[in-house]
């Protein structure tokens, strides 16, 4: 009966070991679970905020891409005002600098120095234009063939250059970021 008395005892502490083993897991699980379900919503909201910026960022890029189009363009049509090009280019500059500046902390150091790059690509352009005024034909401070050639390079770099390149490689940038 000694050996029966010691095997009941063994199961019946094996049983009880099992049971407060299974809760302490039980309760480690629960916690672990609940841990990983903040996480989840916390970077859902992250991810989403993310993705706002980026589309706002992208936007702002285009619009300022557009007016930067529209104050390089070659052939200007009648009643085209150059002072007022300027002017809403240097707005939508500075909008986008800030912007950029605002949520750098959202990319990485790759991306941030793409965005970097596109804006000192803007900023020249818009230098040369309003500081060298390479489209001023009255202007003799600069020689023509000199301000031409300068206009011609700028709108290349816009429509099939370096800042169509930058653009392109920055919307490969938020795509990644965003997973489409």
């Amino acid at each position: 009966m000694d050996i029966l008395d010691i095997l009941i005892s063994v199961i019946a502490s094996t049983g009880l070991v099992t049971l407060i083993f299974k809760w302490f897991l039980q309760k480690d699980l629960e916690k672990y679970k609940n841990n990983l379900k903040q996480e989840s919503i916390r970077f859902s909201k992250l991810y989403e905020e993310r993705a706002n910026v980026i589309k706002n960022m992208y936007s702002k890029l285009s619009s300022l891409e557009l007016q930067m189009k529209s104050l390089v363009q070659p052939f200007r049509p009648s009643g085209y005002n150059v002072e007022e090009k300027r002017a809403d280019a240097a707005t939508k500059i500075n909008d986008f600098i800030t912007l950029a500046h605002e949520h750098k902390i959202f990319f990485n150091v790759h991306t941030c120095q793409l965005i970097d790059d596109i804006l000192s690509e803007f900023k020249e352009m818009y230098n040369k234009f309003t500081i060298l005024k390479i489209d001023d034909v009255d202007d003799d401070s600069i020689p023509q063939g000199q301000k031409t050639q300068e206009w011609v390079d700028m709108w290349s770099s816009l429509t099939q250059g370096r800042v169509s390149q930058l653009k392109s490689e920055l919307e490969n940038e938020f795509r990644l970021i965003l997973g489409v």
